[in-house]
């Protein structure tokens, strides 16, 4: 920069600094503070610069009135906010007494079945305790429970267990902080689990609100048994994935394979989940007649519908919130800025539980994908030529390549490897995926309407499921198939991103 003209130095940088982009500078700082605030224990000397800079900054601001002075307030402002909000989600984490309980609790999410065993979620009465007071507070802790047992989401059990602080075993995986983003302070050991006669008087929102749960829940479990009638394992796995989400449903040996050849992401939701939701609800609300305010409110209606039905996971939160932003925008004929509405909903996401940005691999795979799609898409599909595209399998390539710079630092760290096959094995599947997605989607609806048209229409789905299995399986075979290391440390991912960074300036410029 220092061999740069000034003339050209402000039409680089100042000239864009218009109202929305110094609020995402604002939401940027935010989120920066909010990493700070985590990693670094002693933050008085930060705030104290802080400070001293938003009240320059601010004085100055009444002096001349320069934007430039605008954008550093705004972004002092918001490493201060992060700072704050992180200083406020370790008091929520700490100060939970331990100890033996037995007493009503609520489940308050959707259980998550493993291979032998099931996650539930419940919302109990316990004390907490911190910087000379006591008080009684709603906590969610978690509870380790044998598979057969079916909880319905809002009822209230009796709960018998032992209160535990979560241990951090790994040191790559803090196992607290991680259930912290979720809202979950304590894991609930030994726990016993039985009915209770006497159900709570629950107010009207609340009521409101389970019942709306209750349906998604129910909805999903319905969807999910329908493709197990309609699709032998594991492709009615694999299909479930595509719809619901998830590789939980895949055997072990087969969710492994997908994980060598970089292809899980394909059951993880996305925004192609969204989008679908999106054009079918748009597309019946216009056929009813419905006004566009009266489709923003079905459409948005039915995204969270979906996301709840499908557990809330971050990247289905994350597609769910930009989904119906994008939609709003094209519905009062604004263009949406990806890089903008990346930042904005990566800060309300945050915000509500700032442990998401650093211990949610979930969240930070999905933002640093989307991250690696606005940045680096539209140069490779400019080198690419994608424009003649038959299948689209250069936009594909470019797709694939873009998400794959955007989530490497990240995957070397969290996993140590990387896949070396993963370009090779999306080219071949990914083309293919509208088709299952679609295919499997209109025998699910032939199938309440007849049940022997819906199984024919499933035979092509069922071949197309298996063929991609089977080139997955076998194109994970070869050791080199995946790269891996002993140990890929923070610095050498910080290295990586900084690079990248420096990568895109220069492609920018």
């Amino acid at each position: 920069m220092i061999f740069m003209s000034k003339k050209r130095y402000e039409k680089l940088f100042w000239f864009y600094l218009t109202p929305a982009n110094i609020f995402s500078g604002f939401l940027s700082g935010f989120l920066v503070g909010i990493v700070i605030g985590m990693l670094w224990i002693n933050k008085w000397l930060v705030l104290f610069f802080l400070l001293l800079t938003l009240l320059v900054s601010a004085v100055l601001f009444l002096w001349g009135n320069n934007l430039k002075i605008v954008f550093l307030f705004f972004l002092s402002g918001g490493l201060l906010l992060g700072l704050w909000r992180t200083e406020i989600a370790l008091k929520e984490m700490n100060g939970w007494l331990e100890g033996k309980y037995n007493g009503p609790a609520r489940i308050i999410k959707m259980s998550e079945e493993k291979n032998d065993y099931q996650r539930v979620y419940f919302e109990i009465k316990n004390i907490k305790s911190g910087e000379g007071f006591q008080q009684i507070k709603k906590e969610i802790v978690v509870a380790f429970v044998p598979l057969g047992v079916k909880y319905q989401y809002g009822k209230v059990y009796n709960l018998e267990c032992q209160l535990k602080n979560p241990e951090n075993k790994y040191p790559k995986f803090n196992y607290r902080r991680f259930l912290a983003s979720k809202k979950v302070y304590q894991i609930c050991q030994r726990a016993k689990v039985s009915e209770r006669n006497n159900q709570p008087t629950d107010n009207f929102f609340l009521t409101l609100k389970i019942k709306f749960y209750q349906t998604a829940f129910w909805f999903s479990q319905m969807v999910a048994g329908k493709i197990d009638q309609l699709f032998t394992m594991p492709e009615s796995g694999y299909l479930a994935g595509l719809l619901l989400g998830g590789d939980s449903r895949l055997p072990t040996e087969v969710a492994e394979s997908f994980r060598r050849t970089g292809t899980t992401h394909t059951v993880a939701v996305s925004g192609t989940n969204i989008a679908i939701v999106v054009v079918f609800l748009s597309e019946l609300g216009f056929l009813i007649g419905f006004s566009r305010k009266q489709l923003f409110y079905l459409v948005s209606l039915g995204v969270i519908f979906f996301v709840v039905m499908i557990g809330m996971p971050a990247s289905a939160v994350r597609a769910g919130i930009t989904g119906v932003l994008i939609f709003y925008a094209l519905q009062i004929g604004r263009q949406a800025n990806s890089l903008r509405l990346m930042i904005f909903v990566a800060g309300l996401m945050v915000f509500y539980s700032p442990f998401l940005i650093l211990y949610d691999v979930g969240f930070q795979l999905s933002f640093s994908a989307l991250l690696g799609i606005i940045l680096f898409y539209d140069f490779l599909a400019e080198k690419f030529n994608c424009q003649k595209d038959f299948l689209g399998i250069k936009s594909i390539l470019a797709m694939t390549i873009s998400a794959q710079v955007g989530v490497l630092g990240i995957l070397m760290y969290t996993f140590n490897g990387v896949s070396i096959i993963s370009l090779i094995a999306n080219s071949l599947i990914l083309p293919f995926i509208p088709f299952m997605m679609f295919g499997g989607a209109v025998s699910l609806v032939v199938s309440y309407f007849s049940m022997g048209l819906a199984q024919l229409i499933a035979l092509p789905v069922q071949f197309v499921l298996h063929s991609e299995i089977l080139a997955i399986h076998y194109l994970a075979q070869p050791s080199w198939a995946m790269l891996e290391f002993e140990n890929f440390s923070i610095w050498l991912a910080l290295v990586y991103y900084s690079i990248l960074g420096g990568v895109f300036i220069y492609l920018k410029k």
